[in-house]
């Protein structure tokens, strides 16, 4: 299979395998005929493996520079991580209700 061709089926698959278990009926038909562990089991299995060949797909497809990097580009990609870092690291103590941890989310505690 081409690297492109390849690629496209790899994504395809992947975003597929999360579109159709996102669907109430067929979610409630998976979970009924497997059990809901051997669903999550299952469904974990599946994601963990097509993420893996959509990485592996990736890393074979055809490399096709855009433009030539310049050296002070390398510099502006780690400022902008340490921004995104600092405010990661300043949002996790806000309190938040739809966040998934952190200092005051839904799920109580003391906050």
């Amino acid at each position: 299979m081409s690297g492109w061709l390849e690629l496209t089926a790899a994504l395809a698959a992947f975003v597929g395998a999360h579109a159709l278990p996102a669907r109430p009926a067929p979610r409630r038909l998976l979970v009924g005929l497997l059990g809901r562990p051997l669903y999550l089991v299952g469904y974990s299995a599946a994601s963990i493996l097509l993420l893996a060949w959509a990485i592996g797909a990736a890393g074979r497809a055809p490399y096709l520079p855009i433009w030539q990097p310049e050296p002070w580009q390398a510099g502006v990609a780690v400022a902008a991580m340490a921004a995104a870092c600092a405010l990661l690291a300043l949002a996790v103590g806000r309190p938040n209700p739809f966040s998934l941890g952190g200092a005051g989310s839904l799920g109580g505690g003391a906050g």
